[in-house]
C-alpha cells in the first residue's frame, strides 16, 4: 500500500487539516444524501479553506520557482479540473441536475491533486455501483431513472483511499 502514499496529498499529513477535510466530506455527504442539495456557500468555503491552509502550511504556490511547489500547485489545479469534468461531461450529455456533486468533486480534486483524485473517483464510482445494484433489488420503486446523490460516494471514496494510505 506504499504506492498509495505516493499519491496522497501532503497537506493531509497535518492532523487538524485531515480533521477539517473529513468533517467537510461527512457533512457534505450526509447533507446531499438527505436533501440532494449542496449549497455553493459550502463548496466556496471548503475551497477557500484549502487555499488558506496551503498558504499557511507552505505546501502550495502554483507560481513558485521551486520544483516541488510548482508540481504540487499544478497537481491541485489539474485535480480540480479532473474532478469537475469527470461529473460534468456525463451530466451534460444526459442533461441531469448534478450541480452540487460536480462542484464538490472539483473541490475535493483541488484538495487532493489529480493523482489521488483518480483513485477517489474510481472507489466512489464502484461504491455507487454497489449501492445502485443493492437498492435495485431491495426497493421496488428504484429504477434507472432514480436520481441518486453522488457526494456521499465521493466522501466514501476519499475516506477509503486515505484510510488505505494511512492505516494499512
Amino acid at each position: 500500500m506504499d504506492f498509495i502514499k505516493e499519491f496522497a496529498s501532503p497537506l493531509l499529513n497535518e492532523p487538524i487539516v485531515l480533521f477539517i477535510f473529513i468533517s467537510f466530506l461527512l457533512y457534505a455527504g450526509v447533507r446531499d444524501f438527505q436533501t440532494k442539495l449542496i449549497r455553493d456557500k459550502l463548496n466556496i468555503f471548503f475551497l477557500s479553506t484549502a487555499i488558506v491552509l496551503m498558504v499557511l502550511t507552505g505546501l502550495s504556490d502554483a507560481f513558485a520557482f521551486e520544483t516541488i511547489r510548482l508540481e504540487f500547485g499544478w497537481s491541485n489545479v489539474a485535480g480540480l479540473i479532473m474532478g469537475f469534468l469527470f461529473l460534468f461531461i456525463p451530466a451534460f450529455i444526459k442533461n441531469q441536475p448534478m450541480g452540487g456533486d460536480i462542484k464538490i468533486s472539483a473541490v475535493v480534486g483541488f484538495w487532493l491533486g489529480y493523482e489521488a483524485m483518480l483513485g477517489v473517483l474510481l472507489i466512489a464510482t464502484l461504491a455507487n455501483l454497489l449501492y445502485w445494484v443493492g437498492a435495485f433489488y431491495v426497493y421496488k420503486n428504484f429504477g434507472s431513472k432514480t436520481l441518486m446523490p453522488f457526494a456521499p460516494f465521493i466522501a466514501i471514496g476519499a475516506l477509503v483511499f486515505y484510510g488505505t494510505a494511512y492505516f494499512l
